[in-house]
């Protein structure tokens, strides 16, 4: 009894003793998480706490991946907008004042961020590559930065190339990503967007790792680094200005090659007129033959004096586009495709790149040296008309691809003149339709047909143009250069100017085709031809075109040119024959003299 009392009393103890030891522990876990009760439960105790002060000279540790991205945050579409985005989540540490030095030797000073790869704003999307909202614009309308990722598929690639292996190489230290204190993305747009990739893939822990490494030489610590999801070392800059040429004297020395399309678009957007008009003044000087400028030392002396001079090219720049006292191959391509940035509008640019527009676009190119003569005319240039001649014969050209219009073949029987007015009509008939282009001048329908069907012609119709406006042009710049005289007579109205010239085009070929149908219909090919005008013809041409008439009259006698066509200063003949007719009759003479001679008008008496 004893012992069983005793065995149950030991029991109960033992009991007691374990049921204490759970509620010790239990009351141990709830200290270290908090309490016991609910707040409105807490009961009053008699002993206050204390808590014991942190260490002097030590800070506290930030947690690692405290600072997290926020990727898909939405901001107005505006400057303002990008602004805010940046001050609400780049999460931003201050590293170390520094400077860095541009292309051009600038140097400018800044300090080193350590923020989230998501805070701050390149010029593109790097996920659909549209303009990113808000971000500063071109005067025409289109991203400030001089390159345009969306319309440069190549340029693409190597955004999503770098992302996915995203690593140390895109921790410039001498090639900062820079940045102004809104956020904009200055330099450095492709590492910035494929670095918002690699956020989102997951691809950008090398580059973490190398920050790590590196971090001291921002002014940075790994405690900082590792409190970031995402963190992205940028160089901020005190700076507001968001001009093309402002991006591009952070890039002119970017190492990715851009096609020619992209570097004339380039062009279009920072060419500085001033600059230009000096080039354009040294080629007018030598009566804007530019095969006398190349092999002049004295004037590539002078045109690379001016691309230096107004820092469009730096000094370490000048062995790649002068060989000498020689303009190379790449300081050609360099002053047309700068010529072809001032005349081009980017739209237009990018358009005459697209499919199925290689031969306008040769046309244009080849051009350029008449563009650069007529795009120094001042307000008398026609830019804005080449640029809806273009627009224009694009949209031509697209309907012919689209089978959208059709233009029927010339009869064989045409020569190339006649073959060339038929497609001309069309092209007329074609722009007759519609409202998109009723209200166009002359000029631009004159411009655009040309460009379509004859290269030569679209030159020819620059140089009339160019050679109607330079008496006026040269008024012009006497004028703003305060060396006319108080009584000179004033410049022609431009629009006056320009019709003029367009009207004496229509009626020399009135002229001519007048003179032409009436040989080809006249009982007697030689009897009373008259007069004959003909705007910029030889004699040579002349007598070509009368033989293509005289074949055209009499088929069948197949009439061919008896040795050479004999020409003097004033005129000359070609012996011709026939191969149906005995010999006595089949040789016929036609001979040209010239009457009288004015500029580009001959006047010829054909017998």
């Amino acid at each position: 009894m004893i012992c069983s009392d005793g065995f149950n009393f030991c029991y109960l103890f033992l009991f007691y003793l374990y049921c204490m030891r759970v509620l010790s522990k239990k009351g141990e876990e709830d200290a270290e998480s908090g309490s016991l009760f609910e707040a409105d439960e807490m009961p009053s105790s008699p002993v206050p706490s204390v808590e014991k002060p942190a260490k002097k000279g030590i800070s506290v540790p930030l947690k690692p991946g405290s600072r997290k991205s926020n990727q898909d945050y939405e901001h107005e579409d505006s400057l303002g907008g990008l602004q805010k985005k940046y001050s609400e989540t780049s999460q931003g540490i201050d590293g170390r004042q520094d400077s860095i030095y541009l292309p051009n030797g600038e140097e400018v000073d800044g300090i080193w961020k350590l923020v989230d790869a998501f805070s701050v704003s390149p010029s593109h999307d790097p996920m659909t590559f549209h303009s990113t909202k808000g971000f500063p614009r071109s005067a025409e309308g289109g991203t400030a930065n001089t390159r345009d990722y969306y319309n440069e598929p190549e340029s693409q690639r190597m955004v999503w190339d770098v992302a996915g292996d995203f690593d140390g190489r895109a921790l410039g230290y001498d090639s900062a990503v820079v940045v102004t204190k809104d956020g904009v993305v200055i330099s450095g747009n492709n590492r910035t967007m494929s670095s918002q990739l690699a956020a989102r893939k997951g691809t950008d822990k090398k580059y973490i790792r190398a920050l790590l490494k590196r971090c001291q030489a921002f002014g940075f610590t790994q405690d900082q680094v590792q409190a970031f999801e995402h963190p992205r070392v940028v160089f901020e800059i005190d700076s507001q200005d968001y001009s093309p040429e402002h991006f591009e004297k952070y890039n002119a020395s970017d190492k990715k090659e851009q096609s020619e399309e992209a570097r004339i678009v380039k062009f279009s957007k920072i060419v500085k007129p001033a600059v230009l008009k000096d080039i354009a003044e040294v080629y007018r000087r030598y009566q804007w033959n530019f095969g006398n400028v190349y092999a002049n030392p004295l004037p590539i002396q002078e045109i690379m004096e001016c691309l230096i001079k107004g820092g469009v090219i730096s000094k370490a720049e000048e062995p790649r586009f002068f060989d000498g006292n020689k303009l190379s191959a790449s300081g050609k391509q360099f002053i047309q495709e700068y010529t072809l940035g001032a005349v081009l509008h980017e739209p237009i640019a990018r358009a005459l790149y697209g499919e199925g527009m290689g031969d306008l676009k040769t046309k244009v190119i080849d051009a350029a040296p008449l563009l650069l003569e007529n795009w120094s005319m001042g307000s008398f240039a026609v830019t804005d008309e080449l640029n809806k001649a273009i627009q224009c014969a694009i949209a031509y050209t697209k309907d012919l691809w689209n089978n959208t219009f059709d233009v029927p073949k010339p009869d064989k029987s045409l020569n190339a003149d006649q073959k060339l007015e038929h497609y001309l009509q069309y092209f007329k008939v074609w722009a007759g339709q519609g409202d998109l282009f009723e209200d166009s001048n002359p000029v631009v329908m004159k411009l655009a047909g040309a460009l379509v069907y004859s290269g030569p012609l679209f030159k020819g119709y620059l140089e009339k143009l160019n050679a109607a406006t330079t008496s006026a042009a040269g008024t012009e710049r006497e004028t703003e250069a305060g060396q006319s005289d108080l009584f000179d007579v004033a410049p022609p109205d431009r629009g006056d100017l320009l019709a003029k010239a367009v009207s004496s085009w229509r009626q020399r070929r009135v002229i001519k085709d007048r003179i032409l149908s009436s040989i080809a219909f006249d009982s007697d090919l030689y009897s009373g031809i008259g007069h004959a005008i003909f705007s910029a013809r030889t004699g040579v041409d002349l007598a070509y075109e009368f033989l293509a008439c005289l074949r055209r009259k009499s088929p069948d006698h197949n009439y061919q040119i008896v040795g050479e066509i004999k020409q003097h200063p004033s005129g000359g003949y070609v012996v011709v024959y026939s191969e149906k007719c005995p010999y006595t009759a089949a040789v016929k003479v036609i001979s040209f003299r010239l009457m009288e001679s004015n500029g580009d008008l001959r006047v010829w008496r054909i017998r």
